[in-house]
């Protein structure tokens, strides 16, 4: 009896020092993975008093290279998954982190702790750094707000299109324009290759995936997005009231339309079917000002400011000259460009245009000084000539509907028709930005108007394949510093 005894006493023995090795086996694998949770997003806490002053990286750079920016975010995607330090300030939120079609990461941030949420979206476009860089610079600005000056959760992506913007392209690396591959209605009825192209199915895209799934998850009152180049501010669904404030405050033009369908867009998916505001605030090309506009922005986002006017990112936004070295390993100066907002053509003297096919857009110079850009119609199918050319007639009325408004003749004719190229107006606005025309430049009637009247006979017209550079380029290498340097992710 008494060796049953000893018997059951070492039996229950090993059964409980066996469920104590289980349950700390689990309890330490819980622990790791809750360790090794990817840290994504910052959000505000009450003690903002030690937050360190706001500042972008603006250290003296006396040469940024295009292939060193490249090649460096090209490095920072590949390692990616390591995570970084947070400051003090940074509470930690397990929301997972984008990727894009390459595997780098698309940043979110999160600012405030109210239910109610705005959703601030950037750099959708990847070769339109100047939202981009005034997006970075929200994140900065909004990282010292405290938090009881937040009306509203504000969910921001400065970088939406990470590949885009190392590749310098609208598109992502598939060559897909993330805002016409949202599943709409009206999905696959836009162009059907490039800039434009939606791509072959809706949502086909990591990118738009992973818009969708935060938009979806926090359910926003509004949406607002920053583009550039049209200068305007532009609404989707039940966004009227809060559009034209902004408008108003920011001093834009306030535009139901932009001019042109947009299927597959984001606008078109959440406002117009899903009835949530969106409001895209279009920048003008160039440098966009911190001071000029983030007043009229932090109220659409419900910031409360101790001012009117925030100055914590005015210095800091003023780039300092930059030189890029071209592949052909020629550097020259690119000197901050002025802003060509409001800029009128009248007492500019015109002495060239330039036209680019690809990217269909036109700038205006008075000798080596850029004044203005223009959104154009080339020729579909590419048949738009190649070369330098000059104007050799003007008319103000040129007799065919599908001419707009004005026509201004250049030396150039078509080989097998005889037919003369030119720049002239349109009544179909809706097509400016496409490859559209029989070979002419396309402006609307508004546009070509204001160009034709500071237009001279023998003005230089260059009309090229390639895409043009980059106006704010000494923004663009800022900004890529500051996404290789201090990406969160």
């Amino acid at each position: 009896m008494k060796d049953v005894k000893i018997m059951h006493y070492v039996f229950m023995t090993i059964i409980v020092s066996a469920f104590l090795i289980v349950g700390y086996s689990t309890a330490g694998n819980f622990l790791k993975k809750t360790t090794d949770t990817h840290i994504i997003t910052s959000t505000i806490t009450e003690n903002n008093s030690k937050t360190e002053d706001v500042k972008v990286d603006n250290r003296d750079q006396s040469s940024v290279e295009d292939e060193s920016i490249r090649s460096k975010s090209t490095q920072l995607h590949e390692n990616g998954n390591k995570s970084k330090q947070q400051s003090n300030n940074i509470t930690i939120n397990k929301i997972p982190s984008g990727k894009s079609v390459e595997g780098r990461p698309i940043e979110i941030y999160i600012f405030g702790k109210k239910e109610k949420t705005i959703i601030v979206i950037g750099g959708i476009h990847g070769d339109e750094s100047g939202g981009i860089n005034f997006s970075r610079n929200l994140a900065k600005y909004l990282k010292s707000v405290k938090e009881l000056n937040f009306t509203y959760r504000v969910v921001l992506l400065p970088l939406a299109n990470p590949d885009g913007f190392v590749l310098k392209t609208r598109t992502n690396s598939h060559g897909i324009d993330i805002n016409r591959n949202f599943p709409t209605k009206d999905f696959g009825k836009g162009n059907k290759s490039g800039r434009y192209y939606g791509g072959k199915s809706p949502a086909s895209e990591d990118e738009t995936s992973y818009l969708i799934s935060v938009i979806d998850k926090y359910n926003p009152e509004m949406i607002l997005t920053f583009h550039t180049p049209m200068k305007c501010v532009n609404y989707d669904g039940p966004a009227k009231t809060l559009a034209s404030t902004l408008a108003k405050n920011v001093k834009l033009d306030l535009k139901s339309s932009i001019g042109y369908a947009t299927p597959g867009s984001l606008g078109t998916y959440y406002g117009v079917e899903r009835n949530i505001p969106v409001i895209t605030l279009e920048f003008p090309p160039g440098e966009v000002s911190w001071k000029q506009y983030s007043p009229g922005i932090l109220a659409a986002i419900g910031v409360k400011t101790d001012s009117n006017n925030p100055k914590s990112l005015d210095s800091v936004t003023k780039p300092a000259n930059i030189k890029i070295k071209t592949n052909s390993n020629n550097s020259k100066n690119l000197d901050p460009v002025k802003k060509p907002s409001n800029i009128k053509l009248k007492n500019h003297k015109i002495t060239k245009i330039i036209v680019s096919k690809s990217q269909n857009i036109m700038r205006v110079y008075s000798g080596e000084e850029f004044i203005k850009e223009y959104i154009v119609s080339t020729g579909m199918k590419n048949c738009s000539p190649v070369g330098t050319f000059k104007v050799i007639g003007k008319s103000s009325r040129p007799g065919k509907a599908d001419l707009g408004t004005r026509w201004m003749a250049i030396n150039r004719w078509h080989t097998r028709t005889g037919r003369q190229f030119g720049i002239h107006g349109t009544n179909e606005p809706q097509y400016l930005g496409q490859q559209r025309s029989r070979g002419c430049i396309r402006l609307s009637n508004a546009d070509v108007e204001e160009l034709y009247d500071e237009t001279s006979v023998n003005t230089a017209i260059v009309i090229q394949d390639g895409q043009l550079p980059d106006i704010s380029s000494n923004n663009f290498a800022q900004v890529a510093s500051c996404y290789q340097k201090e990406n969160t992710q």
